[in-house]
């Protein structure tokens, strides 16, 4: 089974919206499946999976106070176990299950245990989720290096919302020339046009190669 982890270089970068454009590709060809291990802010995320995939989905926590898990936990109450959460995604049997991460990369889920401890317990392939703002160099570099650093490279990388400015095209020249990493897709979430331009074919090559 491959296990795609798709994950970001911050919250609200369109983490949901990648994974139903993913799913709903590799779905013509795959049998896929969909978890969301901590879902902070409601059920929001994964309902969105349900309506706009129709595929199986799999949540183990979710808490109504839009904050990073470990935080939300305290709050609700709620304990995380992170060994429950391991647990519950190896008994998972699909050929493909993407899972999408809390936040960013490097968010807690418990005090001493991140997004990034996630998914290299599971053995995942990891997808880096960035935007092509200003900025965009620099976020996606450091979450690169650190990826690096924890032996988690990515497979890919995804750039959302893209609007076409000048200084997007260079960013995205820049991130490819320093990290040598597959561009798998160059998204704008609110252009029908760009929907379609995700390379399919590119994940599956790099998640079976690493």
């Amino acid at each position: 089974m491959i296990r795609i982890f798709i994950t970001s270089t911050n919250t609200e970068i369109g983490k949901t919206y990648i994974s139903s454009l993913i799913i709903n590709k590799l779905k013509l060809t795959h049998k896929i499946e969909y978890c969301k291990p901590v879902a902070s802010g409601g059920d929001e995320d994964i309902n969105y999976i349900k309506t706009k995939t129709n595929i199986k989905t799999h949540n183990f926590y979710t808490f109504k106070t839009p904050v990073s898990p470990h935080l939300a936990s305290q709050i609700e109450h709620i304990k995380i176990c992170p060994k429950t959460i391991k647990n519950k995604i190896s008994k998972i049997n699909t050929e493909i299950l993407l899972i999408e991460g809390a936040g960013g990369l490097i968010t807690p889920i418990t005090k001493n245990y991140h997004i990034y401890d996630l998914i290299k317990e599971t053995n995942s392939k990891p997808i880096l989720i960035t935007h092509t703002n200003i900025g965009s160099i620099n976020d996606t570099l450091l979450s690169i290096e650190f990826m690096k650093k924890e032996n988690i490279l990515p497979v890919g990388i995804i750039f959302n919302r893209y609007s076409g400015h000048f200084f997007e095209k260079d960013n995205i020249n820049m991130i490819k020339n320093y990290t040598k990493l597959p561009i798998i897709g160059i998204i704008n979430e609110n252009n029908d046009k760009s929907k379609k331009i995700i390379n399919i074919n590119k994940i599956i090559k790099e998640c079976e190669r690493k």
